[in-house]
C-alpha cells in the first residue's frame, strides 16, 4: 500500500516523464503535423500543471500563486502567438514559451 509521500513520488515521476517526453517530442519531430499535435498537447499540459500548482498553496502565499498564475498564461499566450504567427521565429519562440511554461511549473511545484 502507498502512504501520501510515496503517491507524491509517484505523481512527480510521472508528471516529469510526461513534460519531458513532451517537450522533446515537440522540438525533434520532423513532422509538421505531429510538431502541432505537440505542441498543443504541451500547451494543454502547461495549463494543467499551473492548474496544479495553484491548488497546492495556500491562500496566503500570494507571490507563488502569482506566478503559478502567469506560468499557466505563458502557455496561453504561447498557444495566441502560435495561432497569430506568420513567420518560423515567432512559431519557435512560442515553443520556447510552452516549454519553459511546462518546465518551470513543474519546478515551481515539486522542487520550490
Amino acid at each position: 500500500m502507498l502512504n501520501s509521500l510515496d503517491a507524491l513520488i509517484v505523481a512527480f515521476l510521472g508528471m516529469s516523464f510526461i513534460s519531458m517526453a513532451g517537450v522533446l517530442l515537440m522540438f525533434f519531430v520532423k513532422n509538421e503535423k505531429w510538431k502541432k499535435r505537440m505542441f498543443y498537447g504541451l500547451s494543454i499540459w502547461g495549463v494543467i500543471v499551473a492548474i496544479c500548482n495553484l491548488q497546492t498553496y495556500f491562500s496566503y502565499m500570494l507571490g507563488d500563486i502569482v506566478v503559478a498564475a502567469l506560468l499557466g498564461l505563458l502557455a496561453v499566450a504561447a498557444v495566441l502567438i502560435w495561432k497569430f504567427a506568420k513567420s518560423e521565429s515567432r512559431y519557435k519562440m512560442a515553443q520556447g514559451m510552452a516549454a519553459v511554461s511546462v518546465v518551470a511549473g513543474m519546478m515551481h511545484t515539486f522542487l520550490i
